[in-house]
């Protein structure tokens, strides 16, 4: 992430960048909670953590729109600054989505016993599917740090191309 002269400036962008982070890897674990209790009966107790995650998905998602909003009122940020908040007010709201989703796959497959289970083939097929969306979400996450070193790379190039044309005008 670029540098800017006000270090709160920052400290907020990387506040938020961790936020998503963060609320990447609670959404990653309730995925891998629900494909769990897709595949096996699962009793009441993984489905209140899961519900109690899913309120902390909620609210991780309010408190960052609101950062967002605060920092954009308060910095007015600019091109790169400006693209990264509103990519991460997207991104917090597919991960919420994402949150409310695996809820519900898991309280459905809690409801779904017995005769009512779906065949094993089909298991294999479901479960398959979910954890080839589990890994879809663990790279958007995995490129939000990756975008933050492009930008970083970005910025020092600049900086090494600025220092040359000093050292230039200097001889």
């Amino acid at each position: 992430m670029m540098e800017h002269t006000n270090k709160q400036f920052d400290a907020e962008m990387e506040s938020i960048r961790s936020g998503v982070l963060t609320m990447g890897g609670l959404v990653e674990t309730q995925m891998s909670r629900a494909i769990e209790s897709l595949m096996q009966d699962k009793e009441s107790a993984v489905l209140d953590v899961i519900g109690a995650n899913e309120q902390q998905i909620n609210q991780m998602q309010v408190d960052m729109d609101q950062l967002c909003s605060q920092i954009i009122a308060r910095r007015q940020p600019t091109a790169i600054d400006l693209r990264m908040i509103l990519t991460v007010t997207k991104i917090v709201n597919d991960l919420e989505r994402i949150g409310d989703e695996t809820k519900k796959v898991a309280y459905k497959a809690s409801e779904s016993t017995g005769h009512q289970r779906l065949a094993r083939v089909r298991y294999y097929d479901v479960a398959r599917s979910a954890e080839r969306a589990k890994e879809m979400l663990q790279g958007k996450t995995e490129g939000i740090d990756l975008a933050a070193a492009q930008a970083a790379l970005v910025e020092a190039e600049a900086r090494y191309r600025a220092a040359q044309e000093l050292k230039g005008k200097r001889s």
